[in-house]
């Protein structure tokens, strides 16, 4: 990155700790009651800033749950399932069913919904407006040009209908709330488990108050230090990556058509541009299970779709990486190269991010390499053929921290945790006991 983004992080880093050494005078509360959905948890609000480096200005209600430990108590499990637009608060809802008995047992498991997200002051846009969306594909510099205006019309839409907190929507505004948390629960450290998008927040929060983890489990991991060609390329070979290992796993199959990457290809080469990327993000979700008699079933029945650009996943991402094609030749650049990494796919399927983020204002965090000092061993699990979080991401993560280690689950999907016993054992082996897997460990699928 640019020597100016990094001066930038360092000056807004600072800013954070200094603001938040003061909020945290005024120690914030959570006020417990039983969830409208599921009684058996615990769901409240914690009242924060709106902007940590103004800690006595506009507030918001962070909503937060929690599912209190069956057992011996360790402490409390900060936990986020990704994005950037999941609901942590649903997460814990669900954590029954996808944490295992010990962990149950062992950790109070709280979530929250970020900035922006659900029951937390959600991003509100108008539906005209987002209907207005042009396409991310644009074939010359006028066409260039109004995406960027459209870009600038929905985030002054946003913000209107949003309010203050809608600038204020990137990781470092995050990893602050959730310190906020750990205060309000009187924890002097808390163990955290991040997936996907989750993973940026655990890699800051390690950056930014590291003494106060106790552990931490990163799954699916996001490399926050990518620049904007290698975050496109990398998104999109591993998308292409998990179509090839679903191509093999057709081969001789007979849920699959005959050929199947041929009649992917032949279905795909009678869309528009807009329409091929809509099917292929479409078939990444079903590479994440993965679902593939499900995606082969789908295949011989591709037809045009629209893309679903949920505002919150822009409006967060852009403000947390500094993506900003500048004119239509750095856009069909980006597009070229994505193509070439991933010809089944068309590209990444996060390509619409780009193109959302043309004409708006520098990111409030944009992209650098991590510095952790004082966090204790972070484990990395990571899929080898992951359709999302690209495998060296997980590895450059790794080379960031020095005081981590990296497991790999050698088989497909976005999930590791829940894969099998191997990955669930390592994972709960390390946050009950502190003892991490070696460093290269492998989990055969």
């Amino acid at each position: 990155m640019p020597h100016k983004g990094k001066s930038m992080t360092a000056a807004l880093v600072a800013a954070l700790l200094l603001s938040g050494a003061q909020a945290a005078d005024a120690t914030p509360h959570v006020r417990w009651h039983p969830c409208p959905e599921d009684g058996t948890a615990e769901c409240g609000t914690l009242r924060l800033p709106v902007d940590w480096s103004n800690p006595w200005g506009d507030t918001f209600d962070l909503a937060v749950a929690r599912r209190k430990a069956t057992g011996e108590r360790i402490g409390v499990l900060l936990t986020n399932p990704g994005g950037p637009g999941d609901s942590g608060v649903d997460f814990v809802l669900r954590a029954p069913t996808y944490f295992s008995p010990d962990v149950q047992a062992r950790f109070d498991i709280v979530g929250f919904d970020p900035r922006g997200i659900k029951r937390t002051h959600p991003i509100t846009c108008s539906p005209d407006v987002l209907a207005r969306q042009p396409s991310a594909y644009p074939r010359d510099q006028a066409e260039f040009d109004r995406i960027a205006a459209y870009n600038r019309t929905l985030r002054k839409d946003c913000q209107a209908r949003t309010g203050p907190v809608y600038d204020h929507l990137d990781t470092l505004s995050t990893v602050q709330d959730m310190d906020a948390i750990r205060r309000a629960l009187g924890e002097r450290r808390i163990s955290y488990f991040g997936h996907s998008y989750g993973t940026v927040m655990g890699e800051q929060y390690a950056e930014l108050f590291g003494d106060r983890v106790r552990a931490m489990t990163l799954t699916g991991t996001v490399d926050h230090s990518a620049d904007t060609t290698s975050f496109f390329t990398d998104v999109a070979g591993a998308a292409e990556d998990s179509f090839d290992e679903f191509v093999k796993w057709c081969a001789g199959n007979p849920v699959c058509p005959p050929d199947v990457a041929s009649v992917w290809d032949n279905a795909l080469a009678k869309l528009d541009p807009d329409s091929q990327a809509a099917v292929a993000f479409r078939a990444t979700g079903m590479l994440k299970g993965p679902q593939w008699p499900e995606l082969a079933k789908w295949i011989p029945t591709i037809s045009p779709m629209k893309m679903p650009v949920p505002p919150q996943f822009v409006a967060i991402l852009c403000q947390d990486w500094q993506v900003r094609p500048q004119s239509y030749v750095d856009l069909a650049r980006l597009t070229a190269a994505e193509t070439q990494a991933a010809p089944h796919m068309r590209g990444a399927p996060e390509h619409f991010a780009a193109v959302g983020c043309i004409g708006l204002p520098p990111a409030n965090n944009p992209q650098h390499r991590l510095h952790v000092t004082h966090a204790p061993t972070i484990l990395i699990a990571h899929s080898r053929h992951d359709p999302v979080s690209a495998y060296p991401w997980a590895v450059n993560v790794r080379q960031q921290i020095g005081n981590s280690v990296l497991l790999t689950y050698a088989g497909w999907g976005h999930q590791v945790y829940t894969r099998n016993s191997c990955t669930r054992s390592a994972v709960d082996t390390y946050l009950t006991t502190l003892r991490a897997p070696a460093d290269g460990t492998r989990c055969a699928p």
